[in-house]
């Protein structure tokens, strides 16, 4: 148990390995899954509820726990533990989202949740591998916190166009320039990865270096919010069928 809770890295966790390809594996199900049976989930009020609030549970779960492991292990930092990431931010919205079910709160949870937990499952930062606490905490969050997203949009009657994909987008630009100017230079971080890529090998560390990094990444971002919007466009045929 105390290797299983350790700071240490017993197994170096690997790009690709079967223990990423098992869980890219769930995490394409759990998406197909509630892609194809979202008529009974928006007509069983019951079941709905339930499903949002057990999704609730576990990310308060996820992220309680992970912020108590790295305060045991002595790893929580100013300069990389507070939920500034996209990722880690993602997963308080989609928290306060499946609570609320305040259409505003979807729409950014959304576009700021669903692809970039969804990227970070195919290419996760991400040292421990399986059995490993950390191995389980990462995809299980990133994994719920994608699903959560796309079942927020599946079982209520929201609406999102391309003035609202700008919007967030144009939000999340205003946020990216207070953590790249401000809050990196002040804690010596790397949240958002606007410093530097990460550690752990991801799509990010092929981005090049200096202006075309950031640029790259600005690109990156705004061709998700673009997937994202092509795929609340499927969803939303795919539901009218």
């Amino acid at each position: 148990m105390d290797s299983f809770f350790s700071g240490d890295v017993p197994n170096r966790f690997s790009l690709f390995s079967a223990s990423h390809i098992t869980m890219i594996i769930l995490y394409l199900i759990m998406i197909v899954t509630l892609v194809i049976s979202y008529r009974k989930l928006a007509a069983n009020q019951t079941l709905t509820n339930f499903l949002r609030w057990l999704f609730a549970g576990i990310l308060f779960i996820s992220v309680s726990s992970y912020h108590m492991w790295m305060a045991s292990n002595d790893t929580w930092l100013l300069g990389h533990s507070l939920p500034l990431h996209i990722t880690s931010l993602s997963g308080f919205l989609a928290i306060y989202a499946l609570i609320s079910f305040n259409k505003r709160l979807i729409r950014v949870t959304f576009f700021i949740g669903f692809l970039s937990t969804g990227l970070a499952v195919m290419t996760p930062d991400l040292a421990y591998d399986f059995p490993h606490y950390r191995y389980w905490q990462f995809f299980l969050h990133h994994m719920i916190v994608s699903v959560s997203s796309l079942y927020l949009v599946l079982v209520t009657d929201i609406q999102i166009t391309l003035k609202h994909l700008f919007t967030i987008f144009g939000g999340l630009l205003v946020y990216a320039f207070i953590i790249g100017v401000f809050v990196n230079p002040t804690l010596d971080a790397n949240y958002l990865f606007l410093s530097r890529p990460p550690v752990n090998e991801t799509i990010i560390n092929y981005l090049g270096s200096g202006p075309i990094y950031i640029v790259s990444l600005v690109f990156i971002g705004f061709f998700a919010f673009l997937l994202s919007f092509g795929f609340y466009q499927f969803v939303k045929g795919f539901k009218q069928k």
